[in-house]
C-alpha cells in the first residue's frame, strides 16, 4: 500500500479508495478480530463507484476498544473506525456524553469535526446559537468608519460544552476582558438566591403542600437591555465585508453586566405580572391571589419555583407573553447542583450534593486509598495552626491541591453539610501554606467526608398546622480557641420548624479577655442572621412565633444581654455588639440557657469526641438511604420551645 491511497486536504478528515483497502483487510481476517469479515462486507456493499473516495472518521469513543488496529495499515485503521462510527453513537446514553466526548476548543475544530456524528451535533448547536441571536436582534452590522473616535471593538470566542443531560452547547462570548471600564460598562453586580431562602423555599413548599417544578430562561443573557454602546468584532461563519463591525443591540453572555442586564430585564417580567420583589432577599419573588400563593426564587437564569399547579401555568404563560422563552422541568431534583429528595408523603425532604461528591471522589480520592477510616471529620481536641518562619511547609503541587479540596468542600458546607462546617474552617486557615500536619488533617477529612458521600442535610419539618412559625437558635464559642493569635470561634446555627437553614463557623475578629465575652459577641453575631431570617419569612407573609429563643451556655454572657451596664469587664466592649440588647427589649428573641452537652452549636466551634458529634450530627444530616424511615422524624429531631 502507498502513500497515493490517502488523501490529506486542510481541515478534511483522511480519505481512502476502497479496492486496494479491502484487498489488505482481507490479509488480516484470520488473525485480528472476527468482526473484520463483517467489516470488508460492509465497506463493499456500500461501495457504489470504482476508486469513489469515502470519508473516514476517527470518533472519540471507546467503542472500537476491542479491535486491534495495526499502525502499519493506515488503511484499515481508518475503515474500522469508519465501520464503528455512527454505529453506536445512539445507543448511548445522553447522559454519558460528558463522561465519553471531549469538547472542541476552537470553532474550527467544532465545525469540521473529524468525527461526522459529533460535527453534526456541533454544528445544529452553533446554528441553533446563531439563529437565538438573530431571533432576539442581538447584533447588527455597521461600518467601521462610523464609530466613535477613539472606541475599540472586543474581542470574542466561541464556547463549547456537553452539558450532563447530553446537550451540545456552542455559546459565542465576548471576552469582558477587554471591555473598557467606565465606557463599554458600568455597573456588573448581579444578586444570586441565598442558600438560606433556597431552604426556607422547601421547607414552605413542604409544610403548605406545594408544586414545584424547574424554570430555565433559553438564552438568558440575550434578552438583556444595554445601556451602554459596545462594538464587537464580525463572528466566525457571518457574511461581510471587510470593513464591517459589529454594533451589540442587547447583552450576551461574557460581557461583564450580561448578568446584571438580565437580572433587570427578568424582575421587571415578574413585577409587571403582578409579583412582588423580597426586601430582604432580591431574589426572592411572591405572588399572592386569595388563599393561594407562587414562590420563586432566582440564581442567575435558573428558576426554582413553588404554588399551586393552576397559579404556576399561568405564569409560564404570562412570562412568555413578555418574550422570555422558558424550558420547564417538573423533576425537581436537581437544582444549583444540590439533588432534592422528597420521601413518598412529601412531608420531608434530603438535600444533598451528589455532583460535587462524585468530583470530589474522583479527583481526590487518591489521596484516601488505603487511609483509615474516621467516624469523626477532624481529629478530637486538634486545632490546625499556620506554619512558622522555620517550619516545614508542603511542595507546591500538594499546597495546589489543598486549596483545591478546601475549595470544595467549603462548597459541601454551604448548601448541605453542617457537621463538617468547623473541621473545614480549621483547614482553611493555611490556603497560602500548610505545614505536613495541616495536610495530614485536610486528608482525614477528605476520607470521612467520601466515606459519607450520601449524607445530606435533613430536612423533616414539624407539621402542626399552626398559625405561627417557630424559630429556635443555638449560640457558642470557644473561648481562644485559634491557637496562632487566642481569638475565639463562634458557632451558632437557626433551626425554623425543626430544620436547620443557616449554620456558621468563624474566627471572631477581636480577642475576647473572657469566655464571657466570647460568648456574647457569639449571641451578637446570631442575633443578626436571625433578624435577617425573620424578614424573609415576614416578607412572604409568614407568621413567627415571637419572641425567638436563644439558647446560650454561659450566664454571664445572658446577664451581660439582659443588663446595660458599663463595669471594667464590659466598659470596652464594641458598641456594635449591643444592639442584641434591643433585641431583647423589643421581645423580639428571649435569651435562655442551655447545658454544654445540649448546645448544638457546640459542633461549630471544636472538634468533638465521637459521642458527642454523632449526638449533634443527626440533628443536621441523614442518610440518603433513610429518605423514606418512617423513624426518621424522631431521631434528631429539634423542638421548639
Amino acid at each position: 500500500m502507498n502513500n497515493n491511497d490517502i488523501v490529506e486536504t486542510g481541515n478534511t478528515p483522511s480519505k481512502t479508495k476502497h479496492p486496494k483497502a479491502i484487498r489488505e483487510l482481507r490479509r488480516l481476517t484470520g488473525f485480528f478480530n472476527p468482526e473484520v469479515e463483517t467489516i470488508i462486507n460492509t465497506i463493499a456493499n456500500s461501495s457504489t463507484e470504482p476508486g469513489r473516495e469515502t470519508e473516514i472518521v476517527v470518533p472519540e469513543s471507546d467503542d472500537t476498544a476491542n479491535v486491534i488496529i495495526d499502525k502499519n495499515c493506515l488503511d484499515f485503521g481508518l475503515l474500522v473506525e469508519e465501520y464503528y462510527a455512527g454505529k453506536d453513537y445512539d445507543r448511548i446514553q445522553p447522559t454519558k456524553y460528558k463522561d465519553k466526548f471531549s469538547a472542541p476548543t476552537s470553532y474550527q475544530d467544532a465545525w469540521n469535526h473529524k468525527c461526522p456524528w459529533q460535527k453534526k451535533k456541533w454544528r445544529e448547536g452553533i446554528n441553533l446559537e446563531r439563529n437565538k441571536m438573530k431571533q432576539n436582534k442581538v447584533m447588527k452590522l455597521v461600518k467601521r468608519n462610523s464609530m466613535e473616535e477613539g472606541r475599540k471593538c472586543i474581542k470574542f470566542r466561541w464556547i463549547f460544552e456537553i452539558k450532563r443531560n447530553g446537550t451540545f452547547r456552542a455559546r459565542l462570548v465576548p471576552c469582558g476582558y477587554s471591555q473598557i471600564p467606565g465606557v463599554d460598562f458600568q455597573e456588573s453586580y448581579s444578586p444570586v438566591i441565598n442558600d438560606v431562602a433556597f431552604r426556607i423555599l422547601i421547607i414552605c413548599q413542604i409544610i403548605w403542600k406545594l408544586t414545584a417544578l424547574l424554570m430555565d430562561v433559553e438564552v438568558a443573557f440575550l434578552n438583556g437591555e444595554l445601556d451602554e454602546i459596545i462594538y464587537m468584532e464580525v463572528l466566525d461563519g457571518f457574511d461581510h465585508e471587510y470593513d464591517d463591525v459589529m454594533l451589540l443591540l442587547k447583552s450576551m453572555y461574557g460581557l461583564v453586566q450580561a448578568a446584571r442586564q438580565f437580572f433587570k430585564k427578568f424582575t421587571d417580567v415578574l413585577t409587571t405580572i403582578g409579583f412582588t420583589q423580597s426586601n430582604a432577599e432580591p431574589c426572592l419573588f411572591f405572588k399572592k391571589s386569595n388563599s393561594k400563593i407562587i414562590l420563586i426564587v432566582i440564581h442567575v437564569d435558573d428558576c426554582y419555583v413553588v404554588g399551586e399547579k393552576d397559579m404556576m401555568e399561568q405564569v409560564i404563560i404570562d412570562i412568555e407573553k413578555n418574550g422570555l422563552k422558558l424550558k420547564v422541568e417538573y423533576n425537581t431534583n436537581d437544582y444549583l447542583s444540590c439533588e432534592i429528595l422528597l420521601n413518598k408523603n412529601k412531608t420531608k425532604a434530603w438535600l444533598g450534593q451528589p455532583h460535587l461528591m462524585k468530583k470530589i471522589e474522583n479527583t481526590y480520592g487518591y489521596l484516601v486509598e488505603g487511609a483509615y477510616n474516621y467516624s469523626t471529620p477532624g481529629t478530637p481536641g486538634f486545632g490546625v495552626t499556620r506554619p512558622k518562619e522555620n517550619d516545614t511547609k508542603i511542595s507546591d503541587d500538594n499546597q495546589k491541591v489543598y486549596r483545591s479540596v478546601v475549595g470544595s468542600l467549603l462548597q459541601l458546607v454551604k448548601y448541605s453539610r453542617p457537621d463538617i462546617a468547623n473541621s473545614v474552617r480549621e483547614i482553611s486557615k493555611c490556603m497560602d501554606g500548610a505545614t505536613p500536619s495541616a495536610f495530614k488533617e485536610m486528608v482525614r477529612l477528605l476520607k470521612y467526608v467520601i466515606d459519607t458521600k450520601n449524607y445530606g442535610l435533613r430536612m423533616d419539618p414539624i407539621l402542626d398546622h399552626s398559625a405561627e412559625w417557630n424559630m429556635k437558635v443555638f449560640t457558642d464559642s470557644d473561648w481562644g480557641g485559634d491557637k496562632d493569635n487566642r481569638h475565639s470561634v463562634s458557632g451558632y446555627v437557626i433551626f425554623l420548624m425543626g430544620v436547620a437553614i443557616m449554620w456558621k463557623s468563624k474566627l471572631q475578629r477581636t480577642t475576647a479577655l473572657s469566655s464571657t465575652e466570647a460568648e456574647y459577641y457569639a449571641l451578637s453575631e446570631a442575633a443578626k442572621d436571625v433578624k435577617f431570617v425573620s424578614q424573609i419569612l415576614n416578607s412572604i407573609g409568614v407568621k413567627i412565633d415571637y419572641p425567638i429563643y436563644v439558647n446560650v451556655d454561659n450566664v454571664g454572657a445572658i446577664f451581660m444581654a439582659e443588663n446595660a451596664s458599663a463595669t471594667s469587664r464590659t466598659k470596652h466592649v464594641d458598641v456594635r455588639y449591643h444592639f442584641v440588647r434591643e433585641f431583647i427589649f423589643e421581645g423580639f428573641i428571649k435569651i435562655v440557657f442551655v447545658r454544654t452537652t445540649n448546645n448544638t452549636s457546640d459542633i461549630f466551634t471544636k472538634n468533638l469526641s465521637k459521642e458527642l458529634f454523632d449526638k449533634h450530627q443527626n440533628k443536621f444530616v441523614v442518610d440518603k438511604a433513610k429518605v423514606n424511615d418512617d423513624d426518621w422524624n424522631i431521631e434528631g429531631r429539634v423542638l421548639g420551645t
